[in-house]
């Protein structure tokens, strides 16, 4: 089968941007958009065609404001506000020069800009056609304990439309929010950006992202009362410790309480900076376990025995035979090299 379209003398141009959203616009979104696509009048000033833009339409003037608030939200079209343009005299041409063009640009919405604003009447003709809009600004209500006001429904609006986010994402982003205590729409607005821009824009990634900082925010606080740091702001370099080794080199919290036993025994305080060294040689060498680190000390403390003609020693990780991490010679050139890389 093949398809001829009939063209004759006129047509509509469709913006290849509304075919991404085809999907979730009505019959009424679609009929709208194609009258305005095809009238360069309605489009110049929307609101004094709009009687024949809802009958082409074939819908209320409530519907046609949803509509635009849909594909508006959804970066299709922009809207200006013609009654506030101010008109600008043209500059006058030097004899022998041409009249300049005069163009009028738009910019694009951008997602680091922000999320389109919509009006009140637009919100409630679109709530009243979107039950399952309004049933998700209820729920984020609930999670979120409290009432949300004309520019905040506008902010989740947005997030729904523009960053075409489901309700499924936009209600699990505002529960994490709340367990952290955080409720203003404009710093999950924040978030919702930070995800979307660092890849996490379905509900899979975006649950793999928030287990990933539940973990790291579960380690932080595990090694800020392991050293003592609870009430206290971290500084950039023990910020930089903790990434490291817990996304870096990817040691989990007993290899870092070994390394601090370490630390602890071999000078007499806690500090993470010779924590740090202590897991760089273990990462060095590959030791992940508490049993790699007691075998690599075995091995060692068997090769100083035959070097010696002596049984015991010192390990490679600083403990004797009794198990204390006490410092000696070999330990502290190996971390005052792990110190020279920092």
């Amino acid at each position: 089968m093949k398809i001829r379209l009939q063209y004759a003398s006129d047509v509509a141009v469709l913006p290849a941007s509304a075919l991404t959203v085809m999907g979730r616009a009505t019959a009424i979104d679609l009929r709208v958009l194609l009258v305005l696509c095809h009238n360069a009048a309605m489009r110049e000033d929307t609101e004094a065609h709009m009687p024949a833009l809802c009958e082409q339409a074939g819908c209320t003037e409530a519907q046609a404001h949803a509509a635009l608030a849909f594909w508006r939200g959804a970066d299709v079209l922009s809207v200006e506000d013609t009654a506030e343009e101010t008109a600008v005299a043209a500059p006058v041409p030097a004899a022998g020069q041409n009249a300049p063009e005069t163009q009028v640009k738009t910019a694009p919405l951008k997602k680091s800009d922000s999320l389109p604003k919509y009006t009140t009447e637009e919100l409630t003709a679109l709530l009243e056609k979107r039950k399952e809009t309004a049933a998700l600004i209820d729920e984020c209500q609930r999670i979120l304990g409290k009432l949300f006001n004309t520019h905040e429904i506008s902010i989740l609006v947005g997030l729904l439309d523009y960053l075409a986010l489901d309700a499924e994402y936009l209600i699990l982003l505002c529960a994490h929010c709340a367990k952290l205590g955080k409720t203003s729409l404009h710093y999950i607005e924040k978030v919702a950006f930070d995800m979307v821009d660092g890849g996490a824009a379905d509900v899979a990634s975006l649950q793999e992202t928030l287990r990933r900082e539940d973990a790291r925010r579960e380690s932080e606080g595990q090694i800020r009362a392991l050293f003592g740091a609870q009430d206290r702001k971290l500084t950039q370099a023990e910020r930089k410790y903790i990434h490291r080794w817990t996304e870096e080199w990817c040691f989990d919290m007993t290899m870092i309480e070994l390394a601090f036993e370490a630390t602890v025994d071999s000078i007499g305080e806690a500090s993470m900076r010779y924590t740090d060294g202590v897991l760089k040689r273990w990462q060095a060498e590959g030791l992940t376990t508490p049993e790699a680190v007691a075998a690599s000390d075995e091995k060692w403390k068997q090769s100083q025995a035959h070097s010696s003609g002596k049984k015991g020693g010192k390990g490679t990780n600083g403990a004797s035979d009794g198990g204390s991490f006490d410092t000696d010679d070999f330990f502290e050139a190996a971390l005052r090299r792990s110190f020279d890389d920092l």
